[in-house]
């Protein structure tokens, strides 16, 4: 097991273990029993790590810290190189990743990617990779919950196929997979993104199967770095999660996020306005295709007839993904558009009607 040059005691010093959204049956319990550290009740912390792993004996992180307390006690927690033997490296960062300050919550802050965002989405999932961290929002951008997250064991920015990474970008939940139907590495759900969508294939990335999904039985949750790709949660947050998914549930990914406190911005009216006019003029879409790299199509619907508008600018300034709802006669399609920003202004790129 590989030790750290940091104690576990350091890191419960300069934690604030302050109030948190977050699975209240875990977390909660997991802070107070740093606090009783922190306040010299070792005792007190022990027995709270002590009940946390007895309701959750599949929850390493517990066991781990309940261990390396004991060790402590026994003036045991150090080696001669007063380096620490309980905690591995992963385990250490899930437990900072866990404990650390959060300024989205304590700021009360929002993804400034989000521009526009319309009624066709009730919430929005954000996914801060540099946090582990996955917060959800309602349609008014107003915070929800967040939950500690597990991501690729090859870090952010997925670029091809099994490079074990995460994307980057605006993606959509299209459809749920129950867990009986899969692997139990999954948990008891997957939701499947749209990865690669049509802004990563113009850049020429690879790979599919990126998921939210759950953990298997045998652990309650994984290490923050520990996936192939896809974004885990603990079974027991991705059931408290699963009523914020509907169809196309958008998920935006950062490493890290642009967080903002400034909501001006959002939802401009005018801004509604001056999209309709861009769209309207808009008559050409580039396509890009394995066939075919450079096809042009005619645009032949009535762009100032939608609802529903949704902006999200994309992990490169050059990039936004708009989606509306369009009437034509007795039809409605979701209209999916990535846009890109050229010399001559922003131009839609690739245009796909669901």
């Amino acid at each position: 097991m590989n030790t750290l040059k940091v104690s576990l005691l350091a890191l419960l010093i300069i934690s604030s273990v302050q109030d948190t959204l977050a699975n209240p049956l875990v977390e909660e319990p997991l802070k107070k029993g740093i606090s009783a550290i922190v306040a010299q009740k070792v005792d007190q912390g022990i027995n709270q790590m002590s009940e946390l792993a007895k309701s959750y004996p599949n929850f390493k992180l517990a066991q781990y810290v309940k261990a390396d307390l004991l060790s402590y006690r026994s003036g045991q927690h150090f080696n001669k190189n007063n380096k620490n033997i309980i905690l591995s490296t992963d385990v250490y960062n899930e437990l900072e990743a866990r404990l650390k300050d959060d300024d989205v919550v304590k700021k009360n802050l929002y993804p400034s990617e989000i521009v526009y965002l319309g009624q066709q989405y009730p919430h929005v999932l954000v996914a801060d990779i540099s946090k582990s961290r996955l917060y959800v929002y309602n349609n008014k951008l107003a915070l929800v919950n967040s939950f500690y997250m597990s991501v690729g064991r090859g870090g952010a920015g997925k670029e091809k196929v099994n490079d074990g990474k995460t994307p980057l970008g605006t993606y959509f939940i299209d459809k749920r997979i129950d867990g009986e139907s899969l692997p139990d590495k999954y948990g008891d759900a997957a939701y499947p993104l749209n990865y690669p969508n049509a802004w990563d294939k113009i850049k020429g990335k690879t790979g599919y199967g990126i998921w939210l999904h759950g953990t298997a039985k045998a652990s309650y949750s994984r290490v923050p770095n520990a996936t192939e790709g896809c974004i885990s949660l603990a079974n027991d947050d991705l059931k408290a999660i699963e009523r914020y998914i509907t169809e196309n549930t958008p998920i935006i990914i950062g490493n890290p996020v642009k967080w903002s406190n400034n909501r001006v911005a959002f939802n401009n009216p005018d801004f509604l306005k001056e999209f309709k006019v861009l769209n309207k003029e808009n008559h050409t879409v580039a396509v890009k295709t394995d066939t075919k790299p450079n096809v042009s199509v005619v645009a032949t619907t009535d762009k100032e007839n939608f609802t529903n508008l949704s902006l999200i600018n994309g992990p490169e300034k050059e990039m936004m993904v708009a989606t509306f709802l369009q009437q034509q006669e007795d039809k409605v399609t979701r209209v999916e558009q990535y846009w890109k920003n050229t010399p001559k202004g922003w131009e839609v790129i690739s245009e796909t009607g669901i």
